[in-house]
């Protein structure tokens, strides 16, 4: 069994933890030994059915480090996922309360604990309580926050407060939901340190309210329990989660995971980066991130060294690939292809990922800009934000920014000239070492010969490249960095020898990694607006683009839009397989 524990099982596109209490809290002391705060979540079937119902929630919830088993539901699923691998099942759940209690009686002596949420008479009733069961705990600090919205003055003054304590573990209860958001939301604010979201915990603990029988515990109706005593309270959130996840539960034995693949990345040469698993959306990996993951991955592969290209690709390229082996080929051999649009992404999930989210192109390339720049250590993150609010610009996870510089091509030269000025103001010393505004045909031996040496000369970490769709692709995969790389693996059709002549890297740049990003030249450099947030997250974007190009793009979508919904409904319902296979 040891062998099985800290794997992750999806129940209901949740990745939750195959851990006990022993291999949780020895997986926790490791975190706590780390030069940068980690976060743990006891999860049950309401974290779960948010996580799947609410795609904000599902990226809060990706982000956690550990993610235990709180609920019976839970373990039950996670028991059959284990019993058809013919793995042994767990025992019992990681109920947080009771974990909560075996931390603090198990650590070694001198962990230092810090209790965040509730009232300051439930946290006097809490330290005396587990101070009680463990005479020499070491409490370091406590604080019951405000029961109104926290502003910046009130997180700066937690973050103070938490810093100077430096405990190993933090406990927070604000409930479900919040805690969990506030945590991921805040990280970044903190040195060390393991968060634990843990609901009710301090009230159990502290002997305010009794815990449910065991035998309630032990057959997954707590909730059952808890309704008795709080009825008024409680039948609403039970009757709509304890369904939602009845519900996806009955969807995804009706539509299981059509195919995850683990499509071997630069991450596999790479120490401590873990390889990103795949998609199957039509025979194109497509890699199973949100908007977060992929910024912080590209950031920790760029510092380790590696090079390759990545892929923004939507419904377009998906279809695209579908008559041109090639461009699919490219896409299955890249460094990452990322979800740019949101029916790639409810693909994703319909397949097994919950916590796939859409990863723009114009929004990883801020989120690069922004991450490379100095902007988090330098104080001037929240004024960026302010100054543009209805963008998706989040800080990223990582405490230190890059010093990694950026090189520009594609467009015009007024377009280049604009976009670099715009992104020099906006991201104060971010480094853009060069431009190349390509003629609007393919490059001719000359001006290959100009590309690689003004690139030589600057050796950018990240080459951005706003070209279209097929187009860019294309160029990444003639120029790409990663030519002789080992860990570049090419994808074909059955059936089918490999047409590889076109794709193999032939005039490779001196850079890092590549990025297509369409077009987030001209949105960065001010020639048109972006589509506003609702509709890009509603999946809809592309007739926003219509009703504002008609005439140029009607005849894409029409192909497009109807192919793509006829074929992945024959993928999701069986009928039709898409391979993937390596050569």
């Amino acid at each position: 069994m040891q062998n099985e524990l800290n794997k992750r099982i999806s129940v209901i596109g949740l990745s939750v933890d195959v851990v006990t209490y022993e291999s949780a809290l020895a997986r926790c002391l490791e975190l706590a030994r780390r030069d940068r705060a980690a976060a743990v979540s006891a999860a049950n079937t309401h974290i779960a059915s948010v996580a799947r119902l609410s795609t904000t929630f599902g990226r809060v919830m990706a982000s956690f480090d550990l993610v235990l088993p709180d609920g019976m539901p839970l373990i039950w699923v996670l028991n059959a996922t284990l019993r058809r691998k013919k793995k042994p099942a767990l025992a019992d759940r990681v109920y947080g309360p009771y974990f909560m209690r075996y931390a603090m009686l198990n650590a070694p002596k001198g962990t230092t604990h810090y209790f965040f949420g509730g009232s300051q008479e439930c946290l006097d009733e809490l330290s005396a309580a587990v101070s009680a069961i463990r005479p020499d705990i070491q409490i370091v600090g406590e604080c019951s926050p405000p029961y109104r919205a926290w502003t910046e003055e009130d997180q700066v003054e937690f973050s103070q407060q938490i810093n100077e304590a430096s405990p190993d573990f933090v406990w927070v209860a604000l409930g479900g939901e919040k805690q969990e958001s506030w945590i991921i939301e805040n990280l970044q604010r903190y040195r060390r340190g393991v968060f634990f979201a843990v609901g009710d915990a301090f009230e159990l603990l502290a002997g305010r309210r009794p815990f449910a029988p065991e035998w309630c515990q032990r057959y997954g109706v707590t909730w059952l329990y808890r309704l008795v005593q709080e009825p008024r309270r409680m039948w609403k959130r039970y009757l709509k989660y304890n369904s939602l996840f009845l519900g996806y539960l009955l969807t995804d034995f009706l539509f299981p995971p059509v195919q995850k693949t683990a499509v071997p990345t630069a991450a596999s040469a790479a120490d401590g980066l873990q390889t990103p698993l795949r998609v199957n959306v039509l025979g194109v990996g497509v890699s199973a991130l949100n908007l977060q993951q992929a910024a912080d991955f590209l950031l920790d592969a760029r510092g380790a060294g590696e090079k390759g290209y990545v892929c923004v690709t939507g419904v377009h390229g998906v279809i695209e690939s579908q008559h041109d082996l090639e461009l699919k080929t490219i896409h299955n051999s890249s460094f990452l292809t990322v979800p740019d649009g949101m029916p790639t992404v409810w693909m994703g999930r319909e397949h097994g990922f919950g916590a796939m989210g859409r990863v723009y192109g114009p929004d990883l390339m801020l989120r690069l800009c922004a991450a490379t720049s100095g902007s988090v250590e330098s104080g001037t993150w929240e004024v960026e934000r302010e100054k543009h609010p209805t963008s998706n610009l989040q800080p990223p996870t990582k405490g230190a920014s890059y010093p990694l510089t950026h090189f520009l091509y594609g467009a015009t030269p007024e377009t280049l000239q604009k976009l670099k000025a715009n992104l020099e103001e906006r991201f104060p010393g971010i480094q853009v070492v060069g431009t190349f505004a390509p003629p609007f045909r393919p490059l001719n031996d000359v001006e290959e010969e100009e590309l690689r040496r003004t690139v030589a000369d600057c050796k950018p970490d990240f080459f951005w490249v706003g070209l279209s769709t097929p187009k860019q692709e294309k160029f990444m995969a003639s120029h790409s960095p990663a030519a002789n790389d080992a860990w570049r693996i090419e994808l074909v059709a059955r059936d089918v020898e490999p047409q590889t002549s076109n794709s193999q890297p032939q005039f490779p740049l001196d850079c890092g990694i590549m990025l297509g990003v369409g077009a987030a030249f001209d949105i960065h450099a001010g020639n048109y607006k972006d589509s506003p947030e609702w509709i890009k997250n509603s999946g809809m974007q592309w007739l926003h683009r219509l009703c504002k190009e008609p005439r140029r793009l009607w005849r894409r979508y029409l192909d497009i839009v109807p192919t793509f919904l006829g074929l992945s409904a024959l993928q999701l319902l069986g009928i039709k397989k898409y391979e993937m296979e390596q050569s």
